[in-house]
């Protein structure tokens, strides 16, 4: 299952970098934006077939009128461990809709009572179209953590300014 959906999304992220490459309409950079993505999240390694609800939000603010933009983020996992992480989020914009996020951080999790701060990593992919003055599309996202890792596909929605 786990190398399906892997293989799945590399399959759809390099069709719509194909695609994006091919057919540019947008022509700039939003210089900030605010997004919030939505999608349950499964996990493997010690947490194996569990699911949990998730949700990220992130804030990017991109560096001139260029492909990389810096910024922060948080995930929120409603799982039994009360998942929370805090990451930077250094993006790349390889087309003005397509955008991958890598995000080093800290997660914390409550277990057995103690509440642990556990390094982290995660890395996501988006894609979003202009609907109004909003930016919609699927996201795809992998987080690894030393014990924990988990899989999160959904929708993503983004606030240019």
């Amino acid at each position: 299952m786990k190398k399906l959906f892997s293989l799945s999304l590399l399959v759809f992220a390099a069709s719509v970098l194909r695609a994006q490459s091919e057919h540019e309409e947008h022509d700039h950079f939003h210089q900030r934006e605010i997004s919030i993505a939505s999608a349950p999240a499964f996990f493997f390694g010690e947490e194996a077939g569990s699911v949990a609800w998730g949700l990220h939000a992130e804030y990017a603010h991109r560096l001139g009128e260029k492909r990389w933009a810096l910024g922060a983020a948080y995930e929120h996992l409603w799982d039994d461990h009360q998942h929370r992480t805090y990451s930077l989020n250094f993006q790349y914009s390889p087309g003005y809709h397509t955008h991958l996020s890598f995000e080093p951080g800290i997660t914390t999790e409550l277990h057995d009572g103690i509440r642990e701060w556990i390094p982290t990593f995660h890395m996501e992919f988006a894609y979003e179209w202009e609907i109004g003055f909003l930016d919609v599309g699927p996201y795809a996202e992998v987080a690894v953590e030393p014990h924990a890792q988990h899989l999160s596909a959904g929708l993503h929605v983004a606030l240019p300014f």
